[in-house]
């Protein structure tokens, strides 16, 4: 894979070995839990990390509605060994509930799990990542992606273009 240096806290938290493009989940818990494996796989996390960030995803959704698909951030600090974060997207959306609701759920296809301890580092990373969710032909170009290697190269070019993020690596 020929991707230059990442430029940005988020470009540095994606380590390409853990994305993954067109997987099948079973349902969000599925989906959370493949996102931590990857994790799991470079020593970024412990292997009890994928239930904490399923704990978490149930107890404060992180389900957010942008066209055309969902994206789902969910997140844990517990078992976190390092910062990092896994991409993946799904064949067939799965419902996560809706990021500040009850009850609603979202079809989510893109999830994007971080592993960082709580901090100022956690909330630039998501502030970052919402940047990016908004920007109009993010989520569509992420969702065209067939590889592993792809998925990793659009990611890095849109997070080396989210503002901000100079500041949030001298955090």
């Amino acid at each position: 894979m020929q991707v230059s240096a990442p430029h940005s806290l988020l470009g540095e938290l994606l380590d390409p070995r853990c994305v993954a493009a067109g997987r099948t989940a079973a349902d969000a818990a599925d989906a959370v839990r493949q996102a931590a494996r990857l994790l799991a796989a470079v020593g970024a996390v412990t292997d009890h990390y994928g239930e904490a960030a399923v704990l978490r995803e149930w107890e404060f959704p992180t389900g957010l509605s942008v066209q055309p698909t969902g994206v789902a951030l969910p997140h844990a600090d517990e078992g976190v060994l390092r910062p990092a974060l896994a991409l993946l997207t799904l064949r067939d959306a799965v419902p996560f509930g809706a990021m500040g609701t009850e009850s609603a759920t979202v079809p989510v296809r893109i999830v994007v799990l971080l592993a960082l301890p709580a901090g100022d580092q956690h909330v630039q990373a998501i502030g970052g990542l919402a940047e990016m969710i908004q920007q109009p032909g993010f989520v569509s170009e992420i969702l065209r992606a067939v590889t592993p290697d792809a998925l990793y190269t659009i990611f890095q070019t849109w997070a080396a273009h989210v503002p901000d993020q100079k500041a949030a690596r001298e955090v």
